[in-house]
């Protein structure tokens, strides 16, 4: 648990220096700091929400497994679900709704292979 711990912290530190970095290119070009920012977005959702949401229900090494052989339908679904972080006023609520988005999508994940 220490380890996983270590590592959603380490995935969140780079995300914050991901993002305090796009600030700067928001104000030189904002459209290459948008497409940036929902990459950066993207890329968070998938890797943070889906472990968490698979380690709730399998140990470490199945959860690692079962991101890896959907890793394209996860990322697809975070792109999804990041544009939710690019509109005005409900970019404050889209976190909320990615973890709940998340969770029932990657539980439903788990039961499709099964």
């Amino acid at each position: 648990i220490f380890t996983v711990g270590l590592k959603l912290f380490v995935m969140s530190v780079v995300y914050l220096f991901l993002s305090a970095g796009l600030i700067v290119i928001f104000f030189i070009f904002p459209p290459l700091g948008a497409v940036l920012s929902f990459i950066t977005i993207t890329w968070y959702n998938a890797k943070v929400f889906s472990l968490e949401v698979f380690l709730e229900v399998m140990n470490l090494a199945e959860a690692e497994k079962t991101i890896e052989q959907n890793k394209f339908e996860i990322y697809k679904f975070s792109s999804l679900v990041a544009v939710l972080y690019l509109i005005p006023i409900i970019n404050f609520f889209a976190p909320l709704y990615a973890s709940a988005a998340f969770s029932r999508y990657c539980l439903g994940l788990i039961r499709t292979k099964n």
